[in-house]
């Protein structure tokens, strides 16, 4: 993200909702889904019932440093559960996912981070040329 402004961020290159912001505020919110509520039986994260994808949309109330400022403070919070969890073996405390443990939970989001921020990389590229690694 860095050196991008907020119109190149939240720029939509793809038929799709999928932006650079917006995988951002994705990210947040699979974090504080699986390790704040499925590993730690915290609330679920909010979620609009009308449009169950709603954060991928970027809204004027977007402030890109304060999302990439959420999303540092989410990774701290699912580092600080993981981190307290006395066996990767064990199932999270909630009702949701009961079948999926710590273990689990820690691949699937390297996975998912990944997955993402190879998004990003082509997504950067078509926004400004910029390629990666």
């Amino acid at each position: 993200l860095d050196g991008l402004d907020r119109e190149q961020l939240s720029r939509r290159v793809l038929p799709s909702r999928t932006t650079l912001l917006g995988i951002v505020k994705h990210l947040i919110l699979v974090e504080d889904w699986w390790f704040g509520c499925v590993l730690a039986g915290g609330p679920e994260p909010p979620e609009d019932p009308a449009d169950p994808d709603s954060e991928w949309l970027i809204t004027d109330a977007d402030d890109p440093r304060q999302v990439v400022a959420d999303y540092r403070a989410a990774c701290e919070r699912g580092n600080q559960i993981a981190r307290g969890v006395a066996s990767l073996d064990v199932h999270g405390p909630g009702p949701h996912r009961p079948e999926k443990t710590g273990r689990w939970i820690l691949v699937h989001m390297v996975d998912e981070t990944a997955r993402h921020a190879g998004h990003a990389d082509i997504l950067r590229e078509l926004v400004d040329g910029r390629t990666g690694e």
